[in-house]
């Protein structure tokens, strides 16, 4: 028995599958990308020096998006403004009391990796690789945890996840 391949209702022909580069984002959506995490990163509490490390993007670049201006990013800025989105995602998936899901960032956390610093302080260095472990380690204490898997209480934390009474300075 064979299988028919699907038809374009009305035409008798083949759907055309989208290639590589019809799937890609185009410039305006990976502005609004970035302009989604330099909000973020604002309500984390970073300063524009933090958030030009955290990112690697120019001053100018900056400037530009925060005028709602498209701008052309590299995959290395999208890695990171994905890691952004990402950790962000994990933070309001456990967290329901929006002072901890904006602020864990800029507290200081005592776990082994942290070691007394916030996660903005270790994402601040700029290498790729703080940013990729700062998510790591965030992700793992959320426990994976998705919308349906529930939230901690109000002013807790979920799992492991610390919440420290220490802001960063």
């Amino acid at each position: 028995m064979s299988i028919a391949a699907p038809q374009v209702e009305g035409t008798g022909r083949e759907p055309i599958a989208p290639s590589d580069a019809d799937l890609a984002p185009n410039n305006a959506q990976k502005a609004t990308a970035l302009r989604t995490a330099v909000a973020i990163l604002e309500k984390w509490g970073a300063s524009t020096e933090q958030t030009l490390a955290i990112l690697r993007i120019a001053r100018i670049t900056y400037s530009r998006v925060k005028r709602g201006e498209v701008v052309s990013l590299e995959d290395d800025h999208l890695t990171r403004v994905s890691i952004v989105l990402n950790i962000h995602a994990g933070l309001a998936t456990v967290f329901d009391n929006p002072e901890n899901v904006y602020g864990f960032m800029g507290m200081r956390n005592h776990n082994a990796f942290f070691l007394g610093r916030s996660p903005l302080e270790i994402m601040e260095q700029g290498d790729f690789m703080s940013a990729l472990e700062t998510y790591r380690r965030i992700a793992a204490r959320c426990g994976g945890a998705t919308p349906a898997a529930g939230r901690a209480a109000p002013g807790s934390a979920a799992g492991e996840l610390e919440v420290s009474a220490d802001p960063s300075p």
